[in-house]
Order: C-alpha cells, then sequence, then structure tokens
C-alpha cells in the first residue's frame, strides 16, 4: 500500500530466480573470484533475454527485423553496459583471447612469456626509485604478483 492505494503486487518466479543470482554473485565475488565474471556474465544475459526480472516491474523494449522480434529488459542492458565500461580492457581480452584461432601451446606460451615480461617492465619503472630494503622487502613478503616479484629481483641484482 502506498498512499492509500494498493498495487496488488506479487513477485513472480522471475523475481526470485533474479534474487538467487544476485545471491550467487554475491557469494561467487567473495568466496570464488575466479569465476565471478562468469557468473556475472550469465546474470546479464539472463535478465537480458527476460529469464529473470530484475526491477519491480517487468519493462521490456522489443525490435522487430521482419518477422525475428527481438525484446529485452532496458535495465539489465544498462547494467551490462556499465560492467563492460568499467571493465573495457579486461573484458575485450578475455573476449579475444577466448575467440582466437587455433593457436599452438609454444605460441601462447610465447604470447604469455611476452605479457610476462611487459608487466615485468612496467613494475620496474614503478619501482625503480624504491630503496634497497623495500625491493627486499616486495621479493620476501611473497604477497605481491610474479610480476612485481620478479621485477623487484631483476633491480636488487642490477644495483
Amino acid at each position: 500500500m502506498i498512499a492509500g492505494d494498493t498495487y496488488n503486487f506479487e513477485l513472480t518466479t522471475k523475481h526470485y530466480i533474479a534474487f538467487s543470482a544476485i545471491g550467487l554473485n554475491f557469494l561467487t565475488y567473495f568466496f570464488l573470484r575466479p569465476f565471478y565474471k562468469y557468473t556475472l556474465g550469465l546474470t546479464i544475459a539472463a535478465g537480458l533475454f527476460n529469464l529473470m526480472t530484475f526491477s519491480a516491474l517487468e519493462t521490456t523494449q522489443s525490435f522487430a527485423l521482419g518477422s525475428l522480434k527481438i525484446s529485452f529488459q532496458p535495465s539489465a542492458f544498462l547494467a551490462g553496459l556499465v560492467a563492460y565500461i568499467t571493465n573495457f580492457r579486461k573484458v575485450n581480452e578475455f573476449v579475444f583471447d577466448n575467440l582466437r584461432t587455433a593457436q599452438t601451446p609454444e605460441m601462447q606460451d610465447k604470447i604469455g612469456k611476452e605479457k610476462f615480461q611487459e608487466s615485468v617492465a612496467k613494475f620496474k619503472v614503478k619501482y625503480d626509485n624504491y630503496s634497497v630494503e623495500m625491493l627486499t622487502e616486495i621479493v620476501t613478503e611473497k604477497k605481491y604478483v610474479p610480476e612485481a616479484i620478479e621485477a623487484a629481483k631483476q633491480l636488487l641484482k642490477e644495483r
């Protein structure tokens, strides 16, 4: 009841599926982080194609191309657009890495080493002004990414 008016609104199965999906994304984000991008993508896709409803009222937009009618939820579309914009580089790398034509394991290994070396070079620039004690701490604590540790080791050898 809002301002004396009743609207006879009831949650549907699609609402409960959306609640479950949001809960699953929450748990995945905090406890199974490597799988979060998959669950988030599936949740947005399922909402986009009306398999679940995130808003109180199910609002859809439709487009027709001849006899093909496509309908989607604008709220899920906007959520997907915001997620894509905020993670533009990572999403593109993920998509392009997984959609490339057949690469041999040697090619994949070579590409992985090149990316590793590029990242090490960035960390070397970042750590260039660090003291020997700070670089030693980076190497010994093992709480940094492997590229950062390698950059610190290389800088220590150079000094």
